[in-house]
């Protein structure tokens, strides 16, 4: 875990921004500073070209024969992704006729404002991308605000708020 040093909150190993403050987190002591600041700035760039997103958080692109995760935050619940999948997001009631591929009602979804049926993530082998499905409370990436029924690129990092329900993409 790296601990912030503005915040003091809790990240990944290998998280470049705290997702709660979005303080740098980057070591220079893998990186020269010159470096990182440089890859991160080109990051920046393409994140805000791509999707048109200027709260950048993610870390930037998959890599090869690494798994793919989706981190409940605030807790130790990991969900992998497997290569060309999809899931959908949300929380179980009862008399629901269809339900998500990943329930999270055991982490007070409801309370957070997640719907039944939130948001949709698809895995293949050009990307991750998440798409939100009409859901009451609106889903996030980074902090913005997207549009339902509009796919949005994810990169390693990326923070994506359901409501006020917030899951991390990891690589690892």
């Amino acid at each position: 875990m790296i601990i912030c040093p503005n915040c003091n909150h809790r990240e990944y190993v290998g998280a470049l921004f705290c997702s709660e403050c979005a303080a740098k987190l980057i070591s220079t002591g893998r990186l020269s500073s010159a470096v990182s600041d440089q890859v991160i700035q080109e990051e920046i760039r393409n994140s805000i070209y791509r999707n048109r997103r200027l709260n950048f958080v993610g870390t930037g692109p998959l890599m090869a024969n690494k798994s793919i995760h989706l981190h409940v935050m605030d807790s130790e619940q990991f969900y992998p992704l497997k290569l060309n999948s999809r899931v959908i997001l949300g929380r179980i009631t009862d008399n629901q006729s269809q339900i998500p591929d990943i329930d999270l009602s055991p982490f007070q979804a409801y309370t957070y404002g997640v719907s039944r049926l939130h948001a949709e993530i698809r895995y293949d082998d050009r990307g991750i991308v998440v798409v939100d499905l009409s859901s009451s409370n609106g889903t996030r990436i980074n902090g913005q605000l997207i549009t339902p029924h509009v796919e949005y690129p994810l990169t390693i990092g990326d923070i994506i708020t359901l409501g006020k329900f917030r899951i991390q993409i990891i690589q690892n």
